[in-house]
């Protein structure tokens, strides 16, 4: 959580997460300026306010309030535990090779 940063810190503070945990990151704001932070996160979240739609036009997923971020959380992740699950129960066949000498 970053406040009473600049908007050139608080993207800083993404790409130094990223860069030193190797995870992804999500970024959350609602204003102009955390449009820098939302642009360097892997995954922005835009919420409409009172200052305006920056914000919310500079990120991968837009929302109305800030109540719905839970609920959008959940939803998506649940979907994507959903399909990490699918891949690892996907059986592989065993790959028959035939090499041609002369």
């Amino acid at each position: 959580m970053c406040c009473r940063c600049s908007p050139t810190q608080k993207a800083d503070v993404v790409r130094l997460i990223k860069a030193h945990t190797g995870m992804k990151t999500c970024a959350i704001g609602d204003g102009g300026n955390d449009v820098s932070m939302i642009q360097a996160a892997d995954v922005g979240v835009g919420i409409v306010g009172k200052e305006g739609q920056q914000a919310s036009m500079a990120a991968d997923v837009s929302v109305e309030q800030f109540s719905s971020i839970a609920q959008l959380l959940l939803w998506h992740g649940r979907n994507s535990y959903q399909r990490s699950a699918h891949l690892c129960q996907v059986r592989r066949e065993p790959i028959h090779s035939l090499a041609i000498t002369d």
